[in-house]
C-alpha cells in the first residue's frame, strides 16, 4: 500500500511477524486469526489455500510455511538442548554439606504481541472499524467459530467479509451512494466468484 505521501505501508502480523505489502490482504489474514482463534500458523494454512494460483501479498511467503515452522521448533530444541550439555559438564561439584537450594524466581508469561507498524502506516485497529459511515456491525456464528458481518447503509446488505464490503463502499462513493447501480456493478466484478454476500439474488431483482 502506498500511503498520500508516496511511501510505501506494509503491515507485519502480531505473532509470525508476517510482512504484507497490501493492507486489504492484511485484513483478510487478520479475518482468519478472528475465526480460528488468532493460531497464525492455522491461519496461514487457510490464507494459502485461498490464495492458490494468485499473489499472496507477502514479504517472502515460502518462510512462513508449515515445514519452515517445524525446522526452526527442531532448530530451536536443538539449540536448548546443547546449552543444557554445556551447562552440566562445567557444573562445579555440590558441597558435601549444608547445600543451597534457590528456588527460581516465577517469570511472568510476556504479553500477547499486537500487529506492529512498519514506518508511515496506519493502525491496525481500523481493520475492525466499518467500512464506511452508516454500516452496521452483526455478530455471527460460523460454524463454530464467532465471525462479524456488516450491513449496508440503504439495502441492508449483509456482507460475510469486511474487505468485500470495503470494495463495496468504494462503489458506493463512486455512484453517489446509489446502492442500486453499486450493486449492479460488484455482481459484474464478481461474476464467477464468491460475491461474500448472504442471499445475493434477492438484491438482483430491483
Amino acid at each position: 500500500t502506498t500511503s498520500k505521501s508516496g511511501r510505501i505501508c506494509q503491515w507485519i502480523s502480531p505473532t509470525r511477524n508476517i510482512v504484507f505489502k497490501n493492507r486489504t490482504h492484511a485484513c483478510e489474514f487478520e479475518e482468519l486469526r478472528q475465526k480460528i482463534g488468532t493460531d497464525e500458523v492455522q491461519a496461514w494454512e487457510e490464507y494459502m489455500k485461498s490464495t492458490t494460483g494468485s499473489d499472496t501479498y507477502v514479504v517472502p511467503p515460502q518462510q512462513y510455511g508449515a515445514n519452515q515452522v517445524e525446522k526452526k521448533s527442531k532448530t530451536k530444541r536443538g539449540l536448548i538442548a546443547s546449552v543444557a550439555i554445556k551447562k552440566e559438564t562445567t557444573k562445579k561439584p555440590a558441597a558435601a554439606s549444608n547445600p543451597i537450594i534457590r528456588k527460581k524466581p516465577r517469570q511472568k508469561p510476556p504479553p500477547e504481541p499486537g500487529w506492529k507498524k512498519s514506518p508511515h502506516q496506519h493502525d491496525m485497529r481500523q481493520i475492525r472499524a466499518p467500512p464506511g459511515l452508516g454500516w452496521e456491525e452483526k455478530q455471527v456464528l460460523e460454524g463454530q467459530h464467532p465471525a462479524r458481518h456488516w450491513i449496508s447503509p440503504t439495502r441492508k446488505i449483509e456482507f460475510r467479509r469486511r474487505t468485500k464490503a470495503c470494495e463495496f463502499e468504494d462503489l458506493r462513493r463512486t455512484y453517489g451512494a446509489d446502492e442500486v447501480q453499486a450493486w449492479k456493478e460488484y455482481r459484474k466484478i464478481k461474476v464467477g466468484f464468491d460475491t461474500y454476500v448472504v442471499s445475493p439474488s434477492q438484491y438482483d431483482a430491483d
